[in-house]
């Protein structure tokens, strides 16, 4: 559901939105290194962004106070799951604004949403610390963690580049081939309107946050597994899905048959691939 709602918040007819959704099934990283705690978190992540999507949209005052608030609280419950969530959480909320509909799009809906947002995260972290749960000290703990685990033992500048390799392979090599097939188009492509496309957005929210982390060096190695709640953003960016404005602007945008069926046959295509992906991986990739 919050990968069909996402799709949909970036210009998808509802039917395609799914057909994304059922494509994100194979996605290499969540099927190979299930079951683990990080697809928990993956989900978390992705839930508040669609929240943060209704939230963004919605002309309804009730429903957008709600889904800020439903935001909030599953951000709250991924930043308690791992602090490492908190680039991610930043990431969902860049999305959400980025996929807000002209005509819902200001920076008073912005902030007040995030406001809202911002006390129901208050709030439900607040309830564990007053059992005695020690925020900081969890915080600081697991950054000593990382740092002599993976960052003492392992070198920025080698990582630097193996960790787009390895987030690649797990994305889904056939999905980043596609992506880089369409590089021009991200680069300059813009509507008759004069408005960035909403799938182009993506891209560059996508890129900029998997560069800043890398740069960022806290992370050298495992990143198809650490950084998995990209890719949900990252898929929905990259799946090809009949061009359209969201539903939310106001006006009926008919989904035309050949656009439809061309659509279609990419996401089956590139489901197919990441499908065979998975497999071969499954069968000669060994862990250990």
């Amino acid at each position: 559901w919050p990968v069909s709602r996402i799709a949909e918040a970036a210009g998808a007819h509802p039917l395609a939105a799914a057909q994304v959704a059922a494509v994100s099934a194979f996605c290499p990283s969540a099927v190979l290194f299930s079951p683990q705690f990080d697809q928990v978190l993956m989900l978390l992540v992705t839930s508040a962004c669609a929240m943060g999507c209704i939230a963004t949209a919605s002309a309804s005052e009730t429903r957008r106070v709600g889904a800020a608030l439903g935001a909030g609280v599953l951000a709250a419950l991924a930043l308690l799951c791992s602090v490492a969530a908190l680039p991610m959480i930043a990431a969902a909320m860049a999305v959400a604004v980025a996929l807000t509909p002209p005509l819902h799009a200001s920076w008073r809906r912005w902030v007040r949403s995030a406001l809202i947002a911002g006390l129901s995260v208050a709030i439900v972290i607040a309830v564990p610390i007053a059992y005695g749960y020690d925020l900081i000290a969890t915080t600081v703990k697991a950054l000593a963690m990382s740092h002599f685990g993976y960052q003492v033992h392992r070198s920025y500048w080698v990582w630097l580049r193996f960790n787009l390799v390895d987030y690649a392979i797990f994305l889904g090599v056939p999905l980043v081939a596609l992506g880089l097939g369409r590089a021009a188009d991200w680069l300059v492509y813009r509507r008759t309107d004069g408005q960035t496309p909403y799938q182009t957005r993506l891209v560059w929210i996508v890129a900029g946050f998997v560069a800043a982390l890398d740069l960022a060096g806290e992370s050298r190695g495992e990143v198809g597994r650490q950084w998995m709640p990209l890719m949900p953003f990252a898929i929905v960016a990259l799946t090809p899905f009949s061009p359209s404005v969201p539903s939310q602007c106001g006006a009926a945008y008919p989904l035309v048959a050949s656009q439809r069926n061309r659509a279609f046959a990419g996401q089956l295509l590139l489901g197919s691939l990441l499908a065979i992906v998975c497999i071969a991986l499954r069968l000669y990739w060994n862990p250990a």
